[in-house]
C-alpha cells in the first residue's frame, strides 16, 4: 500500500481489514482550474508590481511586492503540500475501527472506533471518486454558523466513494449489533 504502510504495524490482533486504500493520484479538473487561476494571478501581480515601480510609487511598490508572496504560498500549498499528503496517506476500515495513517513525519495515526463513530459526511464528484469526512468532537470551531466546518478528518480523494461508504456503514452496523448481542 502507499507510503510504505501495509497495515501490519497498525492492525490489532484479531482485527480484520474490510477495506484499505489511499488517495487517488489523478489529475482533477480542480487542479487545472487552479493552474489557470495561478497563471493569471501571477501575471496580474507581476504587471501590477512593475507598473507601480515604473511610476515611482515606492510605498505602493512595497505593499504590492507582498502579493507574490501570497501567490507563492498558495502555489506551494496547492501543488506541493497537498500532493505530498496524498502520497503519504493510507486508509483502513476494519471490523473494529476506521484508521487514517500518514507517514509525512513519522507514523501518524488517527482512528475512530466503529461503535463510537462520529457523524460522517460523503462528497462525490462526477467521476465517482470523493471524500468521506468525520466530525471531530470536542474541537473549538471559529465558524459556528457552518456545521460542515466540523468535518475535518477523513478519507480524501477515494475512488468509488459510494462503495467505500457502504462498507463503512455496514461495518459500523455490524459492530453496533455485535455489541448489543454481548
Amino acid at each position: 500500500m502507499g507510503a510504505g504502510i501495509d497495515g501490519s504495524e497498525i492492525i490489532r490482533s484479531g482485527e480484520t481489514i474490510l477495506w484499505q486504500g489511499a488517495p487517488a493520484k489523478h489529475f482533477s479538473t480542480d487542479a487545472i482550474a487552479a493552474m489557470v487561476f495561478t497563471f493569471f494571478a501571477a501575471s496580474f501581480t507581476l504587471y501590477f508590481v512593475y507598473s507601480l515601480f515604473q511610476r515611482g510609487d515606492r510605498f505602493g511598490f512595497m505593499m504590492a511586492a507582498l502579493l507574490p508572496v501570497f501567490v507563492l504560498a498558495w502555489v506551494i500549498k496547492t501543488f506541493i503540500l497537498d500532493p505530498r499528503k496524498t502520497a503519504t496517506s493510507v486508509y483502513f476500515i476494519t471490523d473494529q475501527r476506521v484508521i487514517i495513517a500518514s507517514r509525512s513525519t513519522g507514523l501518524q495515526i488517527k482512528e475512530f472506533d466503529l461503535e463510537d463513530l462520529p457523524p460522517v459526511k460523503m462528497e462525490k464528484d462526477q467521476s465517482g471518486s470523493g471524500s468521506i469526512s468525520f466530525a471531530m468532537p470536542g474541537q473549538k470551531y471559529k465558524n459556528h454558523a457552518n456545521p460542515l466546518s466540523l468535518y475535518s478528518e477523513g478519507f480524501e480523494a477515494v475512488g468509488d466513494v459510494d462503495r467505500v461508504f457502504l462498507i463503512l456503514e455496514s461495518a459500523a452496523r455490524s459492530r453496533m449489533q455485535a455489541n448489543k448481542n454481548e
